[in-house]
């Protein structure tokens, strides 16, 4: 028998879901209030790629115009450099707008069930938490990642295609 969000109030406030989410999670799809987050994350991504293109456009184009008028390798080789890595900003942005698009798109949620695990990742100075349910790996954020118990049995349910945590039950 799984216990309700109201018995285990912290997952549900760590995970910032209802019970109304819970319910429609259950059904298999996302909740009105959770397509919407979704859609503000795709528009936000959008957003800062946007930004960020443009930002290292005008970079590049300055930087090779300089060189050309300097005959300056280098200010030319900083530019061109630049606009690799605009073309780079703009596959991982549209990348992961695409996800979030489809999420919101098809509104499908994934359940995964099992015994919890919980590790700590440190790369350099960055601090990972990652949830084991199964054979899935999920990184989540820090309260999160407090909420759930070691070794206990959840059902977590997730966005289809950018598989974020939306909610979760112990079983």
């Amino acid at each position: 028998m799984s216990e309700s969000s109201t018995e285990r109030p912290w997952l549900a406030r760590a995970l910032d879901f209802t019970p109304a989410d819970l319910d429609a999670n259950r059904a298999g799809r996302l909740s009105d209030l959770q397509a919407a987050r979704i859609r503000q994350g795709a528009a936000r991504t959008r957003l800062i790629t946007v930004s960020a293109v443009i930002g290292l456009t005008l970079a590049a184009t300055l930087a090779i115009f300089l060189g050309q008028q300097n005959d300056s390798a280098l200010s030319t080789f900083a530019g061109i450099t630049l606009a690799v890595i605009n073309a780079a900003v703009v596959a991982i942005g549209a990348w992961h707008y695409l996800r979030l698009a489809r999420d919101f798109n098809n509104g499908q949620v994934l359940t995964l069930t099992g015994a919890v695990t919980r590790t700590v990742r440190l790369n350099g100075r960055a601090v990972s938490y990652v949830l084991g349910v199964g054979d899935q790996r999920l990184v989540v954020t820090k309260d999160a990642f407090n909420a759930f118990e070691e070794g206990r049995a959840y059902r977590v349910y997730l966005s289809a295609s950018a598989r974020r945590v939306l909610a979760a039950e112990s079983v």
